[in-house]
């Protein structure tokens, strides 16, 4: 085969069309070891093959003339192509067939380093996810009136663009077919269908991907990930992850919006100290979600937004202190089994009173806020071990918790006497 004959070139791999003498057509794949010495002599030697793969076809049947696609590489050195409408995965080494799987002609296959297969197809769905072990189709969008006659498939920015409707219009998809825009073309007020998920598999094969590259390389290097790739599903498995005492990349970190992914959380510690605080552009919508906490710890960060965004209601130690987190203090009588709160130097407003009946509650620090009420309205809080109050609106008699035993009962420049 001469280079003519080449229809493309993908790292160790290259894709050929060649008439045999029967009048027929041949389509091959080669496994190749030195592409230099191809690009050198302009032509396939035996020297240089590894291995071939191929199909002979009769000429003119319908889709020969669209009956193979370009290479692409997985991650672990195999090949994905498709042939005739079906979708290969053969072994980068071998040529062997690892998987088939029918997939329509005319596809367009972009690889992402999780090992994800999406493809597009001209005649079947718009563009399917697959997962590289055994070809399982992990998501699809089908084709509709909105969505037809995909072309191109491309990886930018984590992100995959479709090009389709003869190439007028781009969509924007990301890895797990969440409809994100167009890129070029469409019509923004039509409502552009998500991806259907495979129930079987779910997000066990969905590779991370991260907002904030400081949070990233923390992750990486808290969990022991190292350059290698991370699994939604192996997030989510997470209970504790705790940053306090991380090293100097910690003042990296510039959101926690991805914290989303760690849906089984318990344990979460990002803490700035008294010399630096953490400049962190996030708020606390992004702990909606995360309904599984128990400890949160975020002093000394410059996070913002109402504490009623918080709903993980087996919270049991709450520290906010020295943040720009706000929202009325009445918000913790949802937390029944509180034990610890820390929301000075807060924003937090509300009256005390609204804690009177929560009798779990053992430290309660709420020096520079602008909280108000009665201390005596604490009277029944007989867990109560540390309580300080300076520096606030609070006010009223000292001696109305003398039964209580306080460890620590800190009160000057507060309305405490």
């Amino acid at each position: 085969m001469d280079s003519s004959q080449i229809s493309s070139v993908c790292e160790h791999t290259i894709i050929g069309l060649q008439d045999n003498e029967e009048g027929n057509l041949v389509i091959r794949v080669l496994g190749i070891s030195d592409k230099e010495k191809l690009d050198e002599q302009g032509r396939i030697t035996d020297d240089i093959v590894l291995w071939e793969y191929f199909m002979t076809l009769d000429v003119g049947k319908e889709g020969n003339e669209d009956s193979i696609s370009q290479a692409q590489m997985t991650p672990d050195n195999n090949v994905v192509v498709e042939m005739v409408g079906d979708l290969i995965l053969l072994n980068g080494d071998t040529g062997d067939i690892i998987w088939r799987q029918s997939v329509g002609y005319d596809a367009d296959i972009e690889v992402a380093s999780s090992g994800m297969i999406y493809v597009t197809t001209y005649d079947q769905n718009f563009l399917t996810c697959y997962a590289p072990p055994g070809g399982e189709v992990v998501w699809s969008i089908p084709k509709s009136e909105s969505l037809f006659k995909a072309e191109f498939i491309k990886i930018e920015n984590n992100e995959l663009y479709v090009d389709y409707a003869d190439y007028t219009m781009t969509i924007v998809y990301d890895f797990e077919g969440n409809y994100l825009r167009h890129a070029r073309g469409g019509d923004e007020s039509m409502d552009y269908p998500n991806a259907t998920s495979n129930n079987n598999l779910g997000g066990q094969l969905i590779e991370a991907v991260f907002v904030d590259p400081g949070f990233e390389k923390a992750i990486r290097d808290y969990y022991g990930y190292g350059d290698g790739v991370i699994l939604v599903s192996e997030l989510e498995s997470q209970e504790e992850l705790i940053l306090k005492d991380s090293p100097p990349y910690k003042n990296d970190i510039k959101s926690i919006d991805d914290l989303s992914m760690f849906k089984n959380l318990k344990s979460f510690n990002l803490t700035g100290s008294d010399e630096h605080t953490l400049d962190i552009n996030s708020d606390t919508s992004m702990f909606k979600a995360l309904t599984m906490l128990e400890y949160i710890s975020m002093n000394g960060t410059t996070l913002s937004g109402d504490i009623a965004n918080i709903k993980a209601y087996n919270l049991e130690r709450l520290y906010l202190e020295a943040t720009e987190v706000s929202g009325d203090i009445a918000h913790l009588s949802n937390f029944d089994k509180l034990r610890n709160v820390g929301l000075s130097s807060s924003y937090v407003t509300g009256d005390i009173v609204s804690l009177s009946e929560m009798t779990n509650i053992e430290s309660l620090y709420l020096h520079y806020t602008e909280v108000m009420g009665d201390v005596s309205s604490l009277a029944d809080m007989t867990n109560l071990k540390k309580l300080w109050v300076y520096d606030s609106l609070i006010s009223g008699k000292a001696s109305s918790l003398d039964h209580l035993q306080l460890e620590s009962f800190e009160h000057s420049n507060s309305g405490v006497n």
